[in-house]
């Protein structure tokens, strides 16, 4: 059991994760057509596959998520859905075209293994979507809704671009007080996307 698990009710996620149609999510969506593969790290119950099946995109679908909550919930979709770590994934180099993972960067210590392990188990890209604090900082943000902090910010733009480059090319957008961090890995393909009405 993850600490998500033991300290946060089936509700809760449901509450944080059922915003389809978000910006950050319908960029995603945006970001995996022209693929065949995509891991979702920290999937949370597999919304993405839903957006992704919903705008009739073929691609094969995977996610990954520490909380087994939310992976059984999943797999009683029948959703390729495994129980793991993103500072530790169980793949082999290059398993996907393209890897995402959203709100996951301001919930852990450090970025660097996850990234790292995104960046080792993408064939093409890596899409990260993340808050980004004001400046680099070392504060444990709480929501006053909740009884535990949840966000941990120790990163800023400088030094995640310098981390992030030794990987691929990078781009980086903000967007309000999203951060859509794209990781083109270094590889000689080129992805056709596909326009399809939404």
């Amino acid at each position: 059991m993850s600490w998500w698990d033991d300290n946060f009710t089936r509700s809760d996620f449901r509450s944080w994760l059922t915003n389809e149609g978000s910006f950050s999510r319908s960029i995603l969506t945006d970001l995996v057509r022209g693929y065949s593969s995509v891991l979702d790290c920290a999937c949370g119950t597999c919304l993405d596959y839903f957006e992704y099946k919903k705008k009739l995109i073929p691609i094969k679908y995977k996610g990954i998520d520490s909380c087994k909550g939310l992976v059984d919930e999943a797999k009683t979709f029948g959703i390729d859905c495994d129980l793991g770590d993103i500072e530790s994934l169980p793949y082999k180099d290059k398993s996907f075209d393209i890897v995402t993972a959203r709100h996951i960067l301001e919930h852990l210590d450090y970025y660097e293994k996850a990234l790292g392990e995104m960046c080792r188990v993408a064939r093409y890209e890596v899409a990260v979507i993340f808050f980004l604090p004001p400046q680099e900082s070392e504060v444990l943000e709480k929501d006053p809704a909740l009884k535990y902090a949840v966000n941990i910010n120790k990163y800023g733009k400088k030094k995640l671009v310098e981390f992030a480059s030794q990987f691929g090319e990078v781009s980086w957008v903000s967007v309000g007080s999203e951060v859509i961090l794209r990781i083109k890995r270094n590889t000689k393909k080129v992805v056709k996307k596909k326009i399809v009405p939404t």
